[in-house]
């Protein structure tokens, strides 16, 4: 190289150099054709042009143009068994000599599952995905489903998956309502916290800030997150997906924070399209399809209500038994004639079940002591220690929202 007399100089020298070495990958126009950049995953781009792969093998690559690199990226570190792993083609293999996509359940994912529950005990129920990027979308809908907010909180340089990128640039992100807030800076997150709590669903991080230069949080900042999400009643969600490798319960378990949600990716299932998300029993159960139908959802029907708008919307929403309205009843002639209602089918008691938990708890306390336990509104501010009038709002919000949910107007 001759000398140079600046650096954008040297910069355009060293891609001429770049470009004359690897001639096949610059010349690649057919996956360009059809799409955009020419590959699936935006990160993989660089200027002039990036490399093509024709192979790997263990922690070695090769290029179109023959070249050799030893490749210390290992995949963004989903890569850690290396490349062509005999162990891992062993597996494949035998899984697919037994078929895929079977349309039922199988031997391996129970047992699969298992590990992965001992190895991040954190995860008391998981759920695998096809990617970590999907593992974060289903642990945040998660999230807002349980709390019926939608706010979620990230921080600055963040990312956790293609849909999900809060660094410089122009990003097509997933439509929550972000807050974004200043990563291992605890006083202003807090605050921040403190401020949108009846809104905020979740707070989301990496334990070490991967995307913003692998900065290691401060187990004093995961701390201070974990007692503040749990106090206001909003959800932390630890994305494991790179971290997860660093320690058996995952980089949190080493700080002893445990959060409530936590996902993973593909390193966990060979490096190739895998992820899960998991977290407390009570909140991965509502995935069971197997639960139950409770029963004091029923009995919301059944309660008496002197209020015709709201026993028209109850007999609505829950309707498990035969009309609450019927004719000669006692409470017939406040209600207002309606039509007689049956047994509310399996597939619409789940879609209640789901809504009546998707509601917060400030608003779903209230709607079961006033219409299940049947207290009046003064005992129900009693017990909740609130005025009536709060009494009497959140109700009538939780009634406003489950309509909402089902499409009731």
């Amino acid at each position: 190289m001759t000398r140079n007399s600046s650096l954008d100089a040297a910069l355009q020298e060293a891609k001429e150099g770049y470009a004359a070495a690897n001639p096949i990958s610059a010349a690649q126009p057919a996956a360009r054709a059809a799409m955009p950049g020419g590959n699936t995953r935006t990160v993989l781009h660089y200027d002039p042009f990036p490399l093509t792969f024709a192979r790997g093998e263990g922690a070695r690559l090769w290029d179109l143009d023959g070249h050799e690199y030893a490749d210390f990226l290992g995949e963004f570190t989903a890569g850690v068994a290396g490349h062509s792993h005999p162990a891992i083609r062993r597996a494949v293999a035998g899984a697919m000599e037994g078929g895929i996509n079977l349309g039922g359940h199988n031997m391996l994912e129970g047992r699969f599952a298992a590990a992965v529950q001992a190895r991040w005990p954190a995860m008391e129920r998981l759920r695998f995905t096809n990617s970590g990027t999907e593992a974060n979308l289903l642990a945040l809908s998660t999230a807002v489903a349980v709390t019926g907010k939608r706010q979620v909180m990230v921080f600055a340089g963040g990312y956790h998956g293609a849909v999900f990128v809060f660094s410089g640039g122009a990003n097509i992100n997933a439509p929550f309502d972000w807050l974004v807030a200043p990563y291992n800076d605890a006083q202003a997150t807090l605050a921040l916290l403190e401020a949108n709590a009846s809104t905020l669903a979740a707070v989301i991080l990496e334990p070490m800030l991967g995307g913003g230069g692998c900065i290691p949080a401060t187990a004093d900042f995961l701390h201070a997150l974990r007692e503040a999400t749990a106090r206001l009643g909003v959800l932390l969600v630890f994305d494991e997906v790179m971290t997860s490798r660093l320690a058996p319960g995952g980089l949190g378990g080493a700080h002893g924070v445990a959060p409530d949600l936590m996902t993973l990716g593909k390193y966990v299932g060979g490096g190739m399209s895998f992820g899960a998300f998991g977290g407390r029993a009570e909140l991965i159960d509502r995935y069971d399809p197997a639960r139950p139908f409770p029963a004091w959802l029923r009995a919301i029907a059944l309660n008496k209500c002197r209020d015709r708008g709201r026993r028209l919307l109850v007999r609505r929403l829950v309707m498990g038994e035969r009309s609450i309205d019927a004719p000669g009843s006692p409470d017939y002639a406040d209600a207002g004639p309606g039509p007689e209602t049956t047994m509310l089918e399996a597939q619409e008691a789940g879609r209640l079940e789901a809504a009546i938990a998707s509601l917060p708890t400030n608003l779903k306390e209230p709607l079961i002591l006033t219409y299940l336990d049947g207290f009046s509104q003064q005992e129900a501010a009693k017990i909740l220690d609130v005025s009536i009038k709060t009494i009497e709002t959140r109700a009538y919000r939780a009634r406003k929202r489950l309509a909402e949910l089902l499409g009731e107007h």
